[in-house]
């Protein structure tokens, strides 16, 4: 690279050059006030651009295209640069490295330079040394470049942070991950990043179980057999969402004949062996039938209150701003000593605190002495505090569902059942900045659908018993 001594070129001889990282130059409008003013103080870098079948004959910007721009905005016919020879490579290094440590350079534009330069050739090490970044950060900037570019813009200017980003890329499937994308800067974004490592996790359980039934040696799979109720082979394990179970060999599989049948998210076996069911009336089986999907619905609605309240322990255990809350904190504990009698839940409070758990047997008094609590009690007393109130709110586990049991139906009915408890729980959350999603919202007011499929299930039910 040969260096040439400053020169004032013409701006219409002055074209960006195309591979610069920084594709949004932003508000030009102070920067051209003040070349109006006191004219261009920094030269542009700039090489040799000839094209003679386009009738160019000029220079391509590598440093300054702001400026360049500016200049323009300002009136400006001709402004300082400094004429460089560089290969194609030496070009865009100087760009990347020039503008990849502005703060106004997005996260996305960051990782599509870091990844320019991987493409050219240089390790993520040699990017490391050139840039200041480390390896690691290179690493995360460069996956960002598997999200949809589209949405990405969207969830950074919906206040999306590298946190938020880095978070997802614990979703291994590329679609599931833009999708879950759309949510960031939304009070959605947890519940929906939740939900699909949840569902990434089961499948992940699914998959080895399937292979562990295929591979079995004592089972077979279903073919024309009769199975479950009534028939000659009767239900013996399920494996399903609510019933992540572990396939063991039985004790009589070399005496008994085990079947499977396997769908694309659950897999049901059988054991041979007819039991001899009572004489079942039409009607008491369309009843049981309208049981079971109750009990689904139920089981539905159990998992969704357990994913909220993971929700609301990952926000207390994430929760760092208490120079600025102390009352709020302080308030939160008094709501805590009004709900019920009782200390606060030990095994939460040693989750959300990483304290070892002690057995339920031990004393208070030695969980409360274990050198783990001391240490956090002495480094953090204010977020020990918020702990414990938030462990004593979630002591009973307060919910928005429960069962009815209908004696006339022989069978419990999902319903909608306000709690006073967890109302309080998340007006001191909110208090403090969490924000309730969607889901959330519809549990806490009775409107999500599942209550209503329950309701419309039991109106068809007795609707049917009147024909």
């Amino acid at each position: 690279m040969e260096n040439k001594k400053m020169v004032y070129l013409p701006v219409e001889r002055l074209y960006p050059h195309p591979d610069n990282p920084r594709k949004d130059l932003g508000d030009l409008q102070e920067l051209s006030d003040s070349i109006r003013a006191k004219g261009v103080l920094q030269n542009m870098t700039v090489v040799p651009y000839v094209q003679p079948e386009e009738g160019i004959n000029g220079y391509r910007v590598i440093i300054g295209h702001r400026r360049l721009a500016a200049s323009k905005l300002a009136g400006l016919t001709e402004v300082p640069c400094v004429i460089t020879e560089m290969s194609e490579r030496e070009q865009f290094e100087t760009m990347m490295i020039e503008n990849v440590q502005r703060s106004d350079l997005s996260v996305y534009e960051q990782a599509e330079g870091f990844q320019m330069m991987l493409d050219l050739g240089d390790t993520v090490e040699d990017v490391a040394r050139k840039t200041g970044f480390s390896p690691s950060t290179i690493r995360n900037r460069a996956k960002l470049l598997s999200l949809d570019k589209k949405k990405f813009q969207k969830a950074q200017s919906r206040g999306g942070t590298m946190q938020d980003y880095l978070r997802l890329n614990a979703i291994e499937d590329p679609e599931k991950r833009n999708k879950v994308l759309d949510q960031i800067g939304t009070p959605e974004f947890n519940n929906a990043l939740k939900r699909a490592l949840d569902e990434q996790e089961y499948m992940r359980y699914f998959k080895r179980i399937r292979q562990e039934v295929e591979d079995a040696d004592w089972l077979r799979a279903r073919t024309n057999e009769t199975a479950g109720y009534g028939g000659d082979y009767q239900s013996y394990k399920t494996f399903d969402r609510y019933n992540r179970n572990e396939l063991q060999k039985p004790e009589d599989a070399g005496e008994v004949d085990y079947i499977y049948t396997a769908y694309p998210d659950r897999i049901y076996v059988y054991r041979k062996g007819k039991v001899k069911q009572p004489e079942v009336s039409p009607e008491e089986k369309k009843r049981q039938s309208l049981g079971r999907k109750l009990d689904k619905i139920d089981k539905e609605l159990q998992q969704i209150s357990k994913n909220h309240r993971q929700l609301r322990e990952e926000f207390v255990k994430q929760f760092a701003a208490v120079n600025s809350s102390e009352l709020d904190i302080a308030a939160m504990a008094c709501r805590a000593l009004v709900i019920g009698h009782g200390s606060a839940n030990r095994e939460t409070v040693g989750r959300i605190l990483n304290i070892p758990l002690v057995k339920a047997e031990d004393s208070y008094e030695k969980y409360l002495e274990s050198k783990a609590w001391e240490t956090a009690l002495f480094n953090k007393p204010l977020i020990v505090l918020l702990v414990c109130a938030y462990a004593r709110m979630e002591y009973n586990n307060p919910k928005y569902c429960s069962t009815k049991w209908d004696g006339k139906l022989y069978c419990s009915i999902p319903v909608h059942e306000p709690s006073p408890a967890l109302n309080t729980c998340y007006a001191a959350l909110v208090s403090l900045g969490y924000e309730l999603c969607e889901e959330e919202q519809q549990m806490k007011n009775g409107t999500h659908p599942l209550f209503d499929k329950a309701k419309k299930l039991v109106a068809e039910y007795k609707k049917g018993l009147k024909k």
